[in-house]
C-alpha cells in the first residue's frame, strides 16, 4: 500500500493505491479505499470489539508515521471461522518534499509471512551468537599466542640492551623498538578487551556495571543505572541482553548528541526487560548506521522469542526497550 500525507493533515496518511489482497483484508473494494484516511480504516478493522489489544500497537504505528520514521507492529484479529490471525504491518518512509508532504509505504504480511520472518530473525540471532563465540576464540588466541610472543620479544630487547651496554646509535634503536613493542602489546590487550566481555561470565548485572563504567569513561557523559542485585537467567539471554545494551549505548555515543543517558534492567513477570534511553536529538530514520544497529538488536531479541521496540523517549531523545522471556529450558 502507498499512502500520502499532506503537511498538517489532521486525518493522517491517505490511501493512494494498494492491491487486491489489501482490499480483501480491509473488506472493501480497492476503488473505495483510495483517498480514505488509513488510520480510520485500520482502527475500524483491527480495534473494535474483542480486538482492543491492538490499540497500543496501532497508536505506535501512527506515532512513527507522524515522525516519518520506519516502524513495524503485529496486529491480531478473530476471523469469521473462529481462527485468530496475526498480521505484520511494516511502515517505511519513501519520500518527503520541502513543503512537509511525504509518501509512506505499508506492507501487510499474514501468518505464514510472519512465521517466516520470525524464523529468519532466529537464524540471524544465531548468526550473531556464533559471531560472539568466534570473537571470544580470536580473543583467546590473541591473548595466549600474540600476547606471549610480544612479551618474549620485549624480554629479548632487554637482554640485548644488557649485553651491548650503552652504545649509540644501537641503543637508541633498541629503545625505539621496545617502545613499538610496548605500544603493540597495549593495542593487543585493548583488542582482546573489545572482543571479550570480561565480566560476562560473572553474570549480566556485573557485566552491565562494567559496560557502564567503560561507556562513561569513553563518552564523558552521565549514565544513570537501575539494576537489580542479581537476575538469574540462561547464558544465551545474558549474552543477548548485553549485546543489545552495548549496541544501544554505542548508538547514543555516535548519533544521539545526548547530554545524558539511562540504562535499566528488571524482571517483569517471566521476562527480562532492558531499557536504554537518552535525551538527545531523537531517531534519525535516514541514518544507515542507526537502521542497521536497530535491525541487529531486533534480530537478537526475536531470535530468542522476545521483542524490541524503538520509540521516542518521554522527555525527547530515543528509548530502546527489549523484553525477552526467561525460560528454564534454555
Amino acid at each position: 500500500m502507498l499512502c500520502s500525507w499532506a503537511p498538517g493533515g489532521a486525518l493522517g496518511p491517505l490511501v493512494v493505491t494498494g492491491n487486491p489482497a489489501l482490499a480483501r483484508l480491509l473488506e472493501r473494494p480497492l476503488r473505495d479505499l483510495r483517498g480514505l484516511p488509513l488510520q480510520a480504516l485500520v482502527h475500524e478493522r483491527f480495534d473494535g470489539g474483542s480486538q482492543t489489544d491492538n490499540r497500543a500497537a496501532i497508536d505506535r504505528l501512527w506515532q512513527a508515521a507522524r515522525e516519518h520514521r520506519p516502524e513495524w507492529t503485529d496486529l491480531h484479529w478473530n476471523a469469521s471461522d473462529g481462527q485468530r490471525h496475526t498480521l505484520r504491518v511494516e511502515l517505511t518512509p519513501v519520500d518527503a518534499a520541502a513543503d512537509g508532504s511525504c509518501w509512506q509505504a505499508l506492507r501487510f504480511s499474514g501468518d505464514a509471512d510472519t512465521a517466516l520472518a520470525r524464523a529468519l530473525a532466529r537464524q540471524e540471532g544465531r548468526a550473531y551468537q556464533l559471531r560472539d563465540e568466534q570473537a571470544l576464540h580470536i580473543a583467546r588466541r590473541l591473548h595466549d599466542d600474540l600476547g606471549q610472543l610480544l612479551n618474549a620479544a620485549r624480554l629479548s630487547v632487554g637482554q640485548i640492551h644488557r649485553r651491548l651496554g650503552r652504545a649509540q646509535p644501537i641503543d637508541d634503536e633498541l629503545d625505539r623498538l621496545d617502545q613499538m613493542l610496548a605500544t603493540c602489546t597495549a593495542s593487543t590487550r585493548a583488542l582482546v578487551q573489545d572482543l571479550r566481555a570480561p565480566a560476562l561470565e560473572l553474570g549480566l548485572v556485573p557485566a552491565l556495571e562494567a559496560l557502564a563504567q567503560q561507556w562513561r569513561r569513553r563518552s564523558a557523559l552521565p549514565l544513570e543505572l537501575s539494576l537489580p542485585e542479581e537476575l538469574a537467567m540462561p547464558e544465551p539471554l545474558v549474552r543477548v541482553l548485553y549485546r543489545i545494551a552495548e549496541e544501544s549505548l554505542e548508538n547514543i555515543e555516535r548519533h544521539a548528541r545526548a547530554r545524558s543517558a539511562s540504562l535499566a534492567l528488571a524482571r517483569v513477570d517471566n521476562a527480562a526487560e532492558l531499557r536504554v534511553a537518552d535525551d538527545g536529538v531523537g531517531l534519525d530514520p535516514g541514518a544507515d548506521a542507526c537502521r542497521s544497529g536497530f535491525a541487529r538488536m531486533r534480530a537478537l531479541a526475536e531470535g530468542h522469542g522476545g521483542r524490541l521496540e524503538v520509540a521516542p523517549g518521554d522527555q525527547g531523545g530515543t528509548r530502546v526497550l527489549a523484553r525477552l522471556p526467561i525460560k528454564a529450558e534454555e
